[in-house]
């Protein structure tokens, strides 16, 4: 994006989108920040996720990718557990609370996972790393 943002701030790099929903998605993500006053530099990857439940009761633990950032987690349906687990520096737990339409950030260098929602329910999350 090569024009200029809001009071001469250049815009954010981002890479070739390919999906048809990008322009949507990213304007969410811009304006929950922008709402909070968070900037970025870089959209290194977006994605919406979607979790049904499984007999696998949690995602594995990881980390995105090894670069600086930041993860943005934005809940889009409601749901009961599909809580996300974040382990702090001395891996002490940190549960977030799923409620639709929520949004939580933390530093991308952080392990996080996620817990399996109830039966006939859907988690779906829309996921930002920016930077």
């Amino acid at each position: 994006r090569p024009d200029e943002g809001e009071e001469d701030i250049p815009a954010p790099l981002i890479s070739v989108p390919t999906s048809p929903y990008f322009e949507q998605c990213y304007n969410v993500i811009k304006q929950i920040l922008d709402y909070n006053n968070i900037h970025f530099n870089i959209l290194y990857r977006m994605n919406l996720n979607l979790t049904l439940n499984s007999t696998i009761k949690e995602s594995m633990p990881h980390t995105d990718f090894c670069l600086p950032h930041k993860v943005v987690i934005v809940y889009l349906t409601a749901f009961n557990k599909g809580r996300t687990i974040v382990l702090d520096k001395i891996n002490e737990k940190h549960y977030s609370t799923p409620d639709e339409d929520s949004v939580i950030i933390f530093d991308g260098e952080y392990t996080h996972y996620h817990e399996c929602p109830d039966v006939n329910e859907k988690r779906i999350v829309l996921v930002a790393n920016i930077g």
